[in-house]
C-alpha cells in the first residue's frame, strides 16, 4: 500500500487527537466548580468509555462483516463523523471566556509569540516548586498510562493473540472503565456518600483482579483464558517455533528455475536516469539474499511446525505474485478464493513482511508457488520464512464472567469493610 501516505496521515491524525486532548482538558474549569471538578471530570471519562464502547462494537461488526477492508476503512470514517457530531454541542453551548488579545503580525509571529510565553511559563516554575514536581509527576504517569494503551495491542499481538480476541478484550476494558470511572470521581470529595466503601472495593479490586487472574490461569481450560500453546515435539527435518529459514538454508525444495538474488543487483539493475530515480525512492535492499523465480509454476516447499508464518518477500515491475498451499493444497481466505499476494511494484521493494496463517498447527509442508500477474509480470522473489508462536486461544465471554464474578465478590469484600 501506500505507506507514505498512510505515514503522514497519520502523524496529523495523532497531532490533532493530541491537541484536541490539550484543550478539552482545559476547558474542564469553565464547566464545572472547583468542588464540582473531579465528578464532572469522571463522568466525562465514564461517558467517553461509553461512547467510545458502542461505536468500537459496531465497528467489530462492520469489520467483520463487510467484505475485503471495506469494514476497516469505513470504521475510521465513523470515527471522525462519531468526534464532529459530538462536538457539536460543545461547540453551540459551552460558553468560553473571552481571550486576551494580541497584536499578531502574521502566522510566524503567532507562533514565535507561543514559544516566548512557554519559555515565560517554564521559568515561572521556579517560583513555584510544588507546581513543578506535580508536572514532573503528571508525565512519567501519564506517558506511562499512555505507553501502555498505545502498546497494549502490540503486545498481544506478539504473545500469539489473533485481532478478533485483541479488539473484544479492548472493548471489554471500555465498558469495564465505566464504574471505575465513577468510582473514582467520588473519592476526592470528602462530602460524597459512601467513600469508604468505594476505597474498599477499589483497594480489594487492585488486589484481587491480579491473583485470581494467576489463579484462573492454573485452573481453567488453557482454550478459555488464552494460555501459551504446548511446545511441539521435535521432528528431524521440521522447522520448529522461533526458526527463521533464510534463501540460502538447505530447508527449502525449490522446483523450477529458482536462483539467488544479491538485492542490490536487483536495485541497480537500470541506468541513466530513471535508475537514479529507482535508487531514491525504492526501498533499501539490505544484505539478505531471495530466492528469485522469473516464470509461473515454480515451487519453494518447506517443512514446518506450526501454525503461524511470516514471509520476507520482494517487489518489482517485472515479477507476478505467488500463491500458499498448505499440504500441496490451497489455502483458502475466509471467502473461499486461494491465498495470494502480489509480487508487482513500480519500484523495487525490499524486506517486505506478509503473515500467513494455515487452518491447523502442527507439522504442515509450506509451499510457496510463483504465478503471473495481471501487470504482466512473472515469478516472485523470497528472501526468507520465519515460524511463529500458534494463535492463542481464549473465550472472552468465559473471561467477562470471571471478571463479574471477582467483582461481585469485590463488593461482598468492601461492604463487609466499608466500616461506620
Amino acid at each position: 500500500g501506500d505507506w507514505l501516505l498512510a505515514s503522514a496521515l497519520f502523524i496529523i491524525g495523532r497531532i490533532g487527537f493530541a491537541s484536541a486532548n490539550v484543550f478539552y482538558d482545559a476547558l474542564l474549569p469553565h464547566v464545572a466548580r472547583p468542588e464540582d471538578q473531579d465528578s464532572v471530570s469522571s463522568k466525562g471519562y465514564a461517558l467517553g468509555y461509553l461512547g467510545g464502547g458502542l461505536l468500537l462494537a459496531v465497528n467489530v461488526v462492520m469489520v467483520f462483516s463487510l467484505p475485503g477492508t471495506w469494514g476497516a476503512r469505513l470504521s475510521f470514517l465513523t470515527v471522525g463523523l462519531w468526534w464532529a457530531l459530538f462536538s457539536i454541542p460543545l461547540l453551540l453551548i459551552v460558553p468560553e471566556p473571552a481571550a486576551e488579545r494580541v497584536p499578531v503580525r502574521g502566522v510566524f509571529h503567532s507562533i514565535g509569540l507561543s514559544f516566548v510565553r512557554l519559555w515565560q511559563t517554564f521559568q515561572d516554575l521556579r517560583r513555584y516548586r510544588n507546581l513543578l514536581i506535580f508536572l514532573i509527576a503528571f508525565l512519567i504517569y501519564n506517558d506511562g498510562i499512555g505507553t501502555i494503551i498505545g502498546m497494549a495491542a502490540i503486545y498481544g499481538a506478539e504473545l500469539g493473540f489473533d485481532g478478533g480476541h485483541l479488539v473484544l478484550a479492548i472493548l471489554l476494558v471500555q465498558f469495564v472503565g465505566i464504574p471505575f470511572s465513577l468510582a473514582f470521581g467520588r473519592l476526592p470529595d470528602p462530602k460524597a456518600k459512601g467513600r469508604p466503601f468505594l476505597a474498599a472495593f477499589i483497594s480489594i479490586s487492585i488486589v484481587a483482579i491480579p491473583v485470581c487472574g494467576l489463579l484462573t490461569a492454573k485452573i481453567l481450560p488453557s482454550h478459555w483464558i488464552g494460555a501459551p500453546p504446548p511446545e511441539y515435539t521435535p521432528i528431524e527435518g521440521y522447522a520448529g517455533v522461533g526458526t527463521r529459514i533464510s534463501a540460502d538454508n538447505e530447508h527449502w525444495s525449490p522446483s523450477g528455475a529458482w536462483g539467488l538474488l544479491q538485492p542490490s543487483q536487483a536495485a541497480l539493475q537500470r541506468t541513466g536516469l530513471e535508475g537514479r530515480v529507482q535508487r531514491i525512492f525504492a526501498s533499501n535492499p539490505g544484505q539478505d539474499l531471495y530466492l528469485q523465480s522469473s516464470q509461473a509454476g515454480d515451487t519453494i516447499e518447506i517443512s514446518v511446525i506450526g501454525q503461524n508464518f511470516q514471509v520476507t518477500y520482494a517487489t518489482g515491475p517485472d515479477l507476478g505474485g505467488w500463491t500458499v498451499l498448505c499440504d500441496r493444497q490451497p489455502l483458502l481466505d475466509p471467502a473461499g478464493m486461494p491465498v495470494r499476494f502480489s509480487g508487482w511494484s513500480e519500484l523495487p521493494r525490499f524486506g517486505l513482511l506478509q503473515k500467513i496463517q494455515l487452518p491447523t498447527p502442527g507439522p504442515h509442508t509450506l509451499t510457496l508457488a510463483a504465478d503471473a500477474g495481471p501487470e504482466g509480470g512473472r515469478g516472485c522473489r523470497i528472501g526468507a520464512v520465519e515460524v511463529l508462536q500458534d494463535t492463542r486461544i481464549s473465550n472472552t465471554g468465559v473471561i467477562a464472567l470471571c471478571i463479574l464474578l471477582i467483582q461481585g465478590l469485590c463488593l461482598i469484600g468492601a461492604f463487609l469493610l466499608r466500616g461506620p
